[in-house]
């Protein structure tokens, strides 16, 4: 039973001590928070007091992450939003038009289905600054409200800074390849069996968000650093494929093999500690790490020809990586890119099939209603009725969530809240009510459980209103605003348009098929020295991207039992990935005219085979008709670009066999 297990204490222990660690690490957002409030209700009226919790949310998210030209767009699009909320309070017309086109614009632009809280702070700056009607003549005031709380969060996260640097980058590279070189020693020794890899895997998948956090700032695009940290990755999942296929030949290991894996050990473990405090401070390190791994691929081998190369090959890319680490190249920036594969991503998500799009229409049609609503309440009960398009933001803050599962928390935390609320703060004297907000702000921010944050932001709500009314009051609008806001939302995800894990699901499997199609049109254009895609590494980036959101969806869908998928798929395509992009490079650079042929052959079977997946993911066909070739095949080639083509193959292959085999799970007819 959990009461006598020591686990389960220990667990709760580890959570307790996370909750008062990221407690303790976001007091400061609320109390700059505070302070921009408290500053805008003396200078500026309460109208602009809603700027204060703009600002909390800026610095908790902005503290570990902050840089001038980040802070700059967020900024100015802050400014401009609040610009829009105070225009589009002015009459009946602009509260219809602008509050579903600004929403849609916010979700639809300034989000992805990869990061969708990114969107958050802006339709919580335009929906919070519609609190009160600021006439026209007095839009300068807001502005200078809205700059001045800038400012000082500005003030803020540039002194943060200087205590909070951010490494991220070399923690995760630190982690991963300690992670490998941990698993690496089992092969010589032959003590441990073969793991799952969880460690380097949950490692990657944080190591990609972060990457593709830090390209979300230029439209999604890499720069130097994004690609040679993402070129690492790679390298982390070939060296773990790599170790897995060493498992299965095992008993063949001989003393060499041995002597080959203790050395190279010795070399990740040497990486890894220049690694944790940045290559790039220490020459004469990397110097010698250089060396070494020159010396090392002189005089080790393995007793297997093929898997010597193929470790070759990924210890020479190591090495080169090392060095783009080493010389920490600037970015030659250009914008055209970034805008042109903004374009693209943004022309082909418009479509009412991709859930990015349904979310971005439902946002901006639910806003215009709950905003509309607001407009015609009677004045004696309009008092909190910004309550309502609140309410209703939130609850649709979640992309893909089955929304009953939502609603249902969101009730339960509210009404658990109301009653806490009705309990617990029955006589608030005047003077307790800020230490009050400050307890549940703190609470609720901290807390990684959605039900306990929905419980501590309803009593801190409650208790702002005082002392503007009475209990009473303010908890029977709190109930009335909050099961009108849910029940729009139900109605439109019941009956309109609705969003769902296991469409999301669906969507992302044939986002990944054609991902993978791309892959394989650049190997062609390899082979034929065509000029490729400057695209690659976001279409890989987006494609790790993709894989993450499969898993998380297949978690939380509700139509069928387990993870197939990802057990399946995933995993297949995990290794499709990695070899598609070693083999684009190494086609590139070892393109011999007498594999030309055999290499064309190849790829034109990898490709007819991904495009009959495709099909019977769509219903299309049944079955698969493969219609391989082997005409003029030269079946004993020893070119090694066959024998990572085959690798290549087979992923597909085991692609195609697991959408087959889950098609009664898949099955969107």
């Amino acid at each position: 039973m959990f009461f006598i297990n020591n686990f389960f204490y220990q667990k709760q222990k580890e959570n307790f001590l996370s909750f008062i660690k990221r407690a303790i690490e976001y007091t400061p957002s609320i109390f700059v928070g505070l302070l921009v409030s408290a500053i805008s209700f003396k200078f500026y009226g309460k109208e602009n007091a809603s700027i204060g919790p703009i600002c909390t949310l800026i610095c908790a998210l902005q503290h570990k992450s902050f840089s001038i030209d980040n802070f700059q767009i967020l900024a100015l699009r802050v400014l401009l939003f609040g610009l829009l909320a105070t225009i589009a309070e002015q009459n009946l017309f602009f509260i219809i038009s602008f509050n579903f086109i600004v929403p849609f614009y916010i979700v639809y632009f300034l989000s992805d289905d990869f990061k969708p809280k990114n969107y958050f702070i802006y339709g919580f700056t335009y929906v919070i600054l519609q609190s009160y009607n600021v006439p026209m003549s007095r839009i300068y005031i807001r502005i200078e409200a809205i700059l001045t709380g800038l400012t000082i969060v500005f003030i803020y996260l540039a002194i943060n800074s200087f205590f909070t640097k951010n490494k991220k980058y070399n923690d995760f590279s630190y982690r991963g390849i300690k992670s490998i070189n941990n698993k690496l020693l089992t092969l010589y020794n032959k003590a441990c069996p073969i793991n799952k890899s969880e460690d380097i895997i949950s490692i990657i998948n944080e190591y990609v968000s972060e990457i593709y956090m830090d390209t979300l700032k230029r439209n999604n695009t890499m720069n130097n650093r994004n690609i040679t940290h993402f070129k690492f990755i790679l390298i982390l999942e070939e060296i773990n494929i790599l170790i897995e296929r060493e498992y299965e030949n095992l008993y063949k290991f001989t003393k060499k093999d041995s002597e080959y894996f203790i050395m190279l050990s010795k070399i990740l473990e040497r990486i890894s500690r220049i690694l944790k405090h940045g290559i790039y401070k220490h020459e004469s390190e990397y110097n010698i790490i250089i060396k070494m791994i020159n010396d090392f691929n002189s005089n080790y081998f393995l007793s297997n020809e093929k898997s010597y190369y193929e470790w070759l090959y990924v210890i020479i890319k190591l090495r080169n990586i090392l060095y783009s680490m080493f010389e920490n190249k600037k970015d030659d920036f250009k914008i055209t890119k970034s805008f042109n594969f903004k374009l693209m991503s943004l022309k082909k998500e418009l479509n009412i099939d991709k859930c990015h799009f349904r979310f971005s229409l439902k946002m901006g049609i639910v806003m215009c209603i709950a905003f509309t609503v607001k407009y015609f309440l009677p004045d004696q009960i309009a008092t909190r009725g910004y309550w309502l398009p609140i309410i209703s933001y939130i609850i649709l803050h979640p992309f893909y969530e089955e929304q009953k599962e939502t609603i249902r928390t969101h009730i339960l935390g509210n009404f658990i809240g109301i009653f806490i609320f009705a309990i617990l703060f029955k006589y608030i004297p005047n003077n307790t009510i800020m230490p009050a907000i400050i307890i549940c702000m703190v609470f609720s921010i901290s807390s990684r459980n959605q039900f306990f944050k929905k419980i501590y932001s309803t009593i801190s709500a409650l208790i702002s209103s005082f002392p503007y009314m009475n209990k009473l009051v303010s908890i029977s609008s709190r109930i009335t605003f909050m099961m009108t806001a849910i029940s729009i939302v139900w109605v439109f995800d019941n009956f309109i348009i609705r969003t769902e894990n296991y469409k999301g699901l669906i969507d992302k499997i044939s986002e990944l098929i054609e991902i993978d199609t791309m892959l394989i049109d650049e190997m062609e254009k390899a082979i034929n020295n065509e000029v490729g895609s400057e695209y690659l590494y976001e279409i890989l980036l987006k494609a790790y991207m993709i894989k993450n959101n499969i898993i998380v969806h297949e978690k939380k869908q509700t139509r069928y039992k387990g993870t197939p998928i990802k057990d399946s798929f995933i995993e297949n395509n995990r290794e499709f990935i990695v070899e598609s992009e070693q083999l684009i490079n190494l086609i590139r650079k070892y393109n011999r005219p007498e594999d030309k042929k055999n290499i064309s052959i190849f790829i034109k079977n990898i490709s007819t085979i991904l495009e009959n997946t495709a099909k019977i993911f769509k219903n299309e066909i049944d079955d698969i008709s493969n219609n391989i070739q082997n005409n003029n095949f030269n079946k004993k080639s020893n070119s090694y670009l066959i024998y990572r083509l085959e690798k290549c193959l087979n992923s597909i292959n085991a692609i195609n066999v697991s959408i087959k085999d889950n098609m009664d799970n898949l099955n969107i007819r």
